[in-house]
């Protein structure tokens, strides 16, 4: 998968990431890296739900119409409206996913930190 990733990305963006990474602190790199799986996991568990959500009355073309015409109504719109919702799906459950992980970890990273202050005697 990493070399897939690099193929896609121009070298100047690769050097610029390899050199960010290179300034973080080893925590910080692996709460990000676990982010990333995240955000991997959530896209395709949306793409996988928009799939489910699409074709659960069928494969006919009315019957897909019909499905997103439902999804559109949810927010007062119709089909249209439906097939963009289920288009930012992945994407929603992507940044979702990812964020929240990051968010967590790094939290949970905080947390640990002001436990250790706190632990330590206080000089008087």
């Amino acid at each position: 998968m990493e070399n897939t990733f690099k193929k896609i990305m121009s070298e100047e963006t690769i050097e610029q990431t390899e050199t960010n990474e290179q300034e973080l602190s080893p925590e910080e790199v692996e709460i990000q890296d676990k982010a990333r799986s995240a955000t991997n996991t959530g896209a395709i568990l949306g793409i996988a739900g928009t799939a489910v959500i699409g074709l659960s009355r069928g494969v006919k073309t009315s019957a897909v119409v019909s499905q997103l015409t439902s999804v559109g109504a949810l927010v007062g719109g119709k089909a249209i409206t439906g097939g963009i919702l289920l288009g930012a799906l992945p994407f929603a459950t992507a940044g979702a996913f990812g964020g929240l992980t990051y968010l967590w970890y790094k939290n949970k990273k905080n947390k640990a930190q002001k436990v250790e202050l706190e632990a330590e005697p206080n000089p008087a």
